[in-house]
């Protein structure tokens, strides 16, 4: 269905136990959207509230004009190409709750400050290839990086903390540019 909430027009799919939402994109398409992607968290259908926990697989592909990106504290998944190519972001990604970021998620998206991903435990390849941020990596509870992860991004400042990660794929780090200190 759609909903509407905060200026845009939302679309999404439902699950019964427990009531959740999927934001699968809006209804204006890549082509003709410009602004703020401010995810609501939570759509009413049939007077029936329900929370915004994933983002589905190529959600806002290719949403070039899209200036900021606002994703709420319920949303715990972010899908495969949910906002690559959005390279027209502006201010800091913070993703609170999030627990997995798929595959190519934020490829080759523009943001000008920092990253936090507190709980984040996996993150795919290419996840954020090609991204540029302000200040430190620090990824406390990753335990999977995905090959290419964060390749050819700049911006990084400090030395990046992955305290619990087991697995790291091949180039993850690059062409990084911006680290100091240790590992």
């Amino acid at each position: 269905g759609t909903y509407t909430a905060n200026g845009v027009t939302w679309k999404y799919q439902l699950e019964g136990s427990p009531k959740t939402a999927t934001i699968t994109g809006e209804v204006l398409g890549n082509t003709a959207f410009s602004g703020a992607l401010n995810i609501p968290d939570d759509i009413v259908h049939g007077g029936t509230h329900y929370t915004v926990t994933k983002i589905k697989d190529y959600a806002f592909h290719d949403y070039e004009k899209a200036t900021t990106l606002s994703i709420p504290t319920s949303v715990t998944n972010i899908g495969e190409y949910a906002f690559s190519n959005c390279n027209g972001f502006t201010g800091s990604l913070s993703l609170p709750n999030v627990t997995t970021i798929k595959n190519s998620a934020f490829d080759h998206c523009g943001f000008t400050g920092s990253l936090s991903l507190p709980k984040v435990t996996t993150i795919g390849r290419d996840a954020f290839k090609a991204c540029s941020f302000t200040g430190s990596l620090s990824l406390p509870n990753v335990i999977t990086i995905g090959y290419n992860a964060f390749q050819n991004c700049s911006g990084f400042t400090g030395s990046p903390s992955l305290p619990k990660v087991t697995t790291i794929g091949e180039y993850v780090f690059t062409n990084c540019s911006g680290f100091r200190g240790s590992l």
